[in-house]
């Protein structure tokens, strides 16, 4: 596992695979929007870059929580739906949901969670879907 720690924008240590973000977040947001290019240009599914996107996501909208762009998160749990990770998008969405209550787009992830629990291939929670729907 490989840790970097930054200070300054620099790389200082590694050890592990954690990577610690910058808590800046014009920092953080470059690399989300980076992030998103590079999925938004591709013609398939790349997924160590969807993988790279996921974690520049989760770092900006974890950290910049009153950045009215934070509630990224729908969008990482688009790309981990694109991976088959459902029980991480789904973590994803009801972030978004839950922390983010005047997101003009809260009505899409609910609508996302929703699918997500209904799909037999999927979550497969009928029950959970209904719950969502009614929202």
């Amino acid at each position: 596992m490989e840790v970097i720690l930054q200070q300054k924008n620099k790389p200082v240590v590694k050890k592990d695979s954690v990577i610690v973000p910058s808590n800046d977040c014009q920092t953080l947001f470059k690399e989300a929007k980076a992030a998103d290019d590079v999925l938004l240009r591709a013609t398939t599914v790349n997924g160590n870059d969807a993988e790279k996107a996921i974690i520049a996501f989760y770092n900006f909208a974890n950290i910049c929580k009153e950045d009215t762009l934070a509630p990224v998160f729908i969008k990482a749990g688009q790309v981990a739906q694109t991976l088959n990770k459902f029980s991480q998008a789904q973590a994803f969405f009801t972030k978004c949901i839950d922390e983010f209550p005047d997101f003009k787009n809260r009505g899409a992830a609910i609508f996302l969670l929703a699918q997500l629990y209904d799909d037999a291939t999927k979550l497969n929670n009928e029950e959970e879907a209904a719950k969502y729907y009614l929202k």
